[in-house]
């Protein structure tokens, strides 16, 4: 099974940024919660377009720390993202970043578990 294979196959949003925040790869499931087409969503700001302005500045912080390594890979957070219809989902995420052949941190690579319905019990 290659990569993608797992990455499409996984119950829970897996999201890769770019080192400017926009979406690279989204899997199926991801697209599911945010209730849209992987093809209006690739290349999308994702702080700008699918986060509630109360969330974007911590959220931000955290991703620019990633993107310098200053903090640990598989830090957990918690954030709200809008869905379509502006609809929010709280998600629990697990964050990393991914570096190229040089060594260099070029992406964050986030797994995300849709907490929504259990915060609201």
């Amino acid at each position: 099974m290659d990569y993608r294979s797992f990455f499409d196959l996984a119950n829970i949003l897996l999201v890769v940024l770019d080192n400017k925040g926009r979406v690279a790869m989204i899997n199926p499931k991801g697209c599911d919660i945010l209730g849209h087409p992987e093809t209006m969503i690739i290349g999308q700001k994702w702080f700008e377009t699918f986060l509630p302005s109360v969330d974007r500045k911590k959220t931000l912080a955290v991703f620019k720390k990633l993107m310098k390594g200053a903090l640990e890979p598989v830090a957990i957070f918690k954030n709200r993202i809008i869905a379509k219809g502006g609809k929010n989902r709280m998600i629990l995420w697990h964050n990393t970043y991914l570096k190229d052949r040089n060594g260099k941190i070029r992406y964050t690579y986030s797994a995300g578990a849709d907490i929504t319905e259990l915060k609201n019990q």
